[in-house]
């Protein structure tokens, strides 16, 4: 089931979208994305807040909403302030991990 999602309220994000989401069609038919350097150019700036708005969007397919969050977080260690902390989802799902010397 998917939901809609609220367009960002922060008006830098809002401003990076239309530049981040250019893209062209090839000699062969396939989509590319615009050139990073190219959006830069435009935008004066990286699309840095978009990326990661779009990400954020792209990730919400594989939210389970039946999910407890208070069971699935309970045995969850925060690690201590004066360490490094490494957090990849994809290779240690959401509990995270110490970085490794």
């Amino acid at each position: 089931m998917q939901s809609a999602v609220e367009y960002p309220q922060d008006e830098e994000t809002r401003r990076q979208i239309p530049f981040a989401s250019r893209y062209k069609v090839n000699s062969s038919g396939e989509i590319q994305i615009v050139d990073k350097d190219r959006i830069k150019q435009d935008l004066g700036c990286s699309p840095d807040r978009a990326e990661r708005w779009a990400m954020g969007i792209w990730g919400l397919q594989f939210v389970n909403e039946s999910i407890d969050i208070d069971e699935k977080f309970m045995d969850f260690q925060a690690p201590d302030a004066k360490e490094e902390f490494d957090y990849n989802p994809l290779k240690y799902g959401t509990h995270g991990s110490r970085k490794r010397a």
